[in-house]
């Protein structure tokens, strides 16, 4: 038992005896003694809240084991809860004495690094049920209030929290809040332009456009020709090939065709079509090593400007 509650405790036949009622507990005030400028009251109680008064001190109201004018209403000006049943009743009572107008409480005042602290504790509390509260799928960032459709990132194993999965998330159809597990579309079609120095303009669209991930070396992809350039990509040199480089040698060729060919392509043994080559201006001697498009200018023509671009094919 504290010192406090031994004193309490020697004199609760004389606290009864002054009205406070058979059987009520003493309240008490118990505080420590800090730099005035530095004082915050912290106040918690079963029944009533309180506060001390933190005014400059006095002959009467010090910070030395003289009186402190008390009141159980003095916790609101702090933004605390009260009781409306003691706002009205205050008394002076020395530090650690009982009070016999303050219902069961206890006041302590804080120095202000302990306050940070504090608030440190609650930020980390408050990080801690976020992570606790993570998204495992499309309805709970709904809840969150993330109302777009788009890809998302969410944890959904529950044997492995912090496991994360990347999921497209569709928030408009039917209230929103559906995680998109399949999805079958249309794959995009490419249109490639082309302009030679004379002014003249070709272009060859493909019915479709696909390229493999980096486990199949980016192969080409590519369906029905159609436009007035001449078909350079869906010949076997091109169509189903994975992508080379000369420091990647992928084609099928005996030596590697990015180098031999000044280029980076889809490149089999080696091409009718080069759009990364060296970019000589117009007509030049070497062999197939410029921008090339052999179907419309062969292989001594190295092309003024090219243009690939897709769209979805709906």
């Amino acid at each position: 038992m504290s010192p406090v509650q031994d004193k309490l405790s020697s004199e609760e036949s004389g606290g009864r005896e002054a009205g406070r009622g058979e059987g009520l507990p003493l309240p008490f005030v118990h505080s420590v003694h800090l730099p005035l400028e530095r004082r915050v009251c912290v106040c918690s109680s079963s029944v009533s809240p309180l506060a001390v008064n933190i005014g400059e001190p006095s002959a009467n109201h010090g910070r030395d084991g003289a009186p402190a004018q008390v009141h159980a209403g003095e916790c609101a000006q702090h933004g605390l809860r009260d009781n409306s049943a003691n706002r009205h009743r205050g008394a002076t009572a020395s530090w650690g004495m009982p009070s016999p107008a303050i219902a069961p409480s206890v006041c302590g005042i804080v120095p202000d690094d302990l306050r940070d602290t504090m608030s440190e504790v609650r930020r980390a509390i408050l990080d801690a049920e976020r992570q606790r509260r993570r998204p495992r799928h499309c309805r709970d960032l709904q809840l969150d209030g993330d109302s777009a459709s788009g890809v998302r990132r969410v944890f959904p194993f529950r044997d492995s929290p912090d496991a994360a999965a990347t999921v497209y998330c569709d928030q408009e159809t039917d209230g929103g809040g559906w995680t998109v597990f399949q999805r079958r579309l249309k794959l995009p079609e490419m249109r490639v332009d082309l302009t030679d120095y004379e002014g003249n303009a070709k272009w060859a669209k493909y019915g479709l456009f696909h390229l493999g991930d980096a486990s199949t070396k980016y192969r080409l992809q590519v369906g029905r020709y159609n436009g007035t350039a001449g078909d350079g990509f869906g010949s076997g040199r091109h169509n189903g090939h994975p992508f080379t480089t000369h420091d990647n040698d992928n084609d099928g060729d005996g030596g590697n065709c990015a180098a031999k060919y000044r280029g980076a392509w889809w490149y089999d043994k080696c091409h009718i079509s080069n759009l990364n080559g060296f970019p000589y201006e117009g007509e030049h001697e070497s062999y197939a090593d410029g921008i090339e498009w052999q179907p419309w200018r062969g292989y001594h023509y190295s092309l003024k400007t090219t243009a690939m671009m897709i769209r979805p094919a709906f």
